[in-house]
């Protein structure tokens, strides 16, 4: 799989894990365990894809010969 390729797949994860944040969020109010594990997962995908990023980034950078 290409490096832009992932960086796509990562920046998708990305949105969706802070889009479901957001939905934990509000769900909080209505329903308070299901909104703290929507909160939970939509912070572990956030962080994973971040760090996803962060390393094609550093490998792209590398192999460009920075």
């Amino acid at each position: 799989m290409s490096v832009s390729r992932k960086k796509a797949i990562s920046l998708g994860v990305l949105l969706a894990g802070y889009s479901a944040m957001i939905a934990g969020l509000f769900a909080l109010t209505v329903q308070p365990l299901i909104g703290v594990l929507m909160v939970l997962g939509g912070m572990a995908l956030s962080i994973c894809s971040a760090v996803e990023l962060v390393q094609s980034s550093d490998l792209d950078s590398v192999s460009r010969g920075k």
